[in-house]
């Protein structure tokens, strides 16, 4: 309930202070009503399909619970554990799809649930858990699920892994857009579920849609890269969780530690970095570890404070500048640019070194598993007037051009120096290596810090232009 949705999202759009728990509840909803939308549709055509109560329960277990492994910040907190994990020579990388599945073990564990009152058995509790990690059409059906391979569909509907077309995205989609631009997107959630149906295509059981919802289709694919480009990875969310995941690094630093109570009574301290290894822990962890770190009085936390304090007051990092890439460079490469007296003093190239801050927006049209093209590609469709039993795919060129991209991702890469005095210097070395590898300029290229741009006497007219209320009486 306390896990913000979009992160530091809301240092853009204010709006955005929705919860992962709203999320998971929309899901859940989403999930049944796709499932019994698509048993409607196959009944009205006599092609009734083999789901039971218990099949539907366990798909709005697994909408509810999929989010569960997400940590303060959401994925910041995934990109935290797994450099403090480096830092401490561990190779593994931890990641919160795990998480969920752990925690949901655990919370029916220390809740003492007992799932058979919702006729749920070993087996089906094992189905929910797969169900929220998904399942690759290249990957075996398991098992251990009590299902045979018929219901292959109901992995498609929580967690895609076939095309990314699944309830999480359609209701983060439409949540999150409503939270930032204010307004329900032109995607059509109820017509798509609407148009859905189970047909096998190439030996697996899939959900496909009929044909004519193609457009809105791509529209929600135009959609997901709309809200990655201005919402999820827009450079000054991308700045914030940087800033802050050094805080959390620097408040690791300092000792700071997640106080746990065990059932017995006896009291433990965890490093925050390894709560994911403690689901106690894990449980009590929530973005209220920001202010208290915030609220700290220890000296050992003062960096993280002071870091901390540095975002609320807009205080960032400094951008040198940005630039559209094919490849994410070494940024040795454009410290190669710097001037010759200045990489010859090492001490001072460690210093720059250790300043530069490197962020990369990758923005994709499909999944972050998609491989390029047009990812509505990997959707079947079907026609209704034709054939019930029949699938095609749409060919490039099919939608309408005015609806098609040029280009399926888009890779900018930002470049900050956490100290001003290097500024300059590294602005004029990134400038020159751009020259040289001919990089595309990209908009906006304009410093992320707040800087004194007026004159104290402009300022104090453009004061004067600004009208004064009325008084009340």
């Amino acid at each position: 309930r306390d896990l913000k949705q979009l992160g530091f999202s809301h240092f853009v759009f204010p709006g955005g202070t929705h919860t992962r728990f709203e999320h998971s509840l929309g899901v859940a909803h989403l999930a049944m009503t796709m499932l019994r939308q698509i048993i409607s549709n196959h009944a009205e055509t006599q092609t009734p399909l083999d789901v039971s109560a218990t099949d539907i329960i366990c798909v709005g277990l697994a909408g509810l619970c999929h989010d569960l492994g997400h940590g303060p910040a959401s994925h910041m907190f995934e990109s935290f554990v797994n450099t403090a994990r480096r830092h401490r020579g561990v190779t593994e990388k931890w990641e919160h799809e795990h998480a969920s599945l752990d925690l949901f073990d655990y919370l029916i564990h220390a809740n003492n649930l007992d799932m058979s009152r919702y006729g749920l058995g070993p087996e089906d509790l094992c189905f929910v858990k797969r169900l929220i990690g998904g399942l690759k059409p290249t990957e075996a059906f398991p098992t251990d699920i009590g299902r045979p391979r018929s219901k292959r569909f109901l992995f498609d509907i929580v967690a895609n892994k076939r095309n990314g077309i699944d309830v999480d995205k359609m209701d983060y989609f439409m949540r999150d857009s409503v939270a930032c631009f204010g307004h329900i997107p032109d995607v059509q959630v109820p017509r798509l579920v609407t148009c859905a149906r189970v047909i096998e295509c190439d030996g697996q059981t899939q959900i496909c849609y009929e044909e004519k919802v193609a457009l809105t289709l791509a529209a929600l694919f135009n959609l997901r890269a709309k809200l990655h480009k201005f919402v999820y990875q827009h450079r000054i969310t991308k700045l914030v969780e940087q800033m802050v995941l050094d805080a959390l690094l620097l408040a690791e630093a300092g000792g700071y530690s997640m106080p746990v109570v065990a059932p017995d009574g006896t009291e433990r301290a965890v490093p925050l970095s390894r709560v994911v290894e403690d689901m106690a822990a894990y449980t009590v962890t929530s973005d209220w570890i920001f202010h208290a770190l915030l609220a700290s009085t220890s000296e050992a936390l003062a960096p993280a404070r002071q870091l901390l304090q540095a975002v609320q007051q807009r205080r960032f990092y400094h951008l040198v500048g940005c630039c559209e890439v094919e490849t994410i460079p070494d940024m040795e490469q454009i410290l190669e640019k710097l001037p010759a007296n200045s990489r010859a003093d090492e001490t001072a190239m460690a210093a720059i070194r250790d300043s530069v801050v490197p962020l990369a927006a990758v923005i994709k049209y499909g999944s972050s598993d998609w491989k390029g093209g047009d990812p509505i590609q990997n959707v079947r469709f079907f026609n209704p007037k034709k054939s019930l039993m029949r699938t095609t795919r749409i060919q490039p060129g099919q939608i309408s051009k005015l609806f098609t991209p040029r280009e399926y991702s888009e890779t900018t890469l930002f470049v900050y120096t956490r100290h001003e005095t290097y500024e300059n210097m590294l602005a004029r070395a990134f400038k020159a290596w751009k020259e040289e590898t001919q990089a595309r300029e990209t908009y906006p290229f304009v410093n992320a810090s707040p800087r004194p741009f007026r004159s104290p006497q402009s300022a104090r007219t453009s004061v004067k232009a600004i009208p004064a209320f009325p008084d009340d009486e």
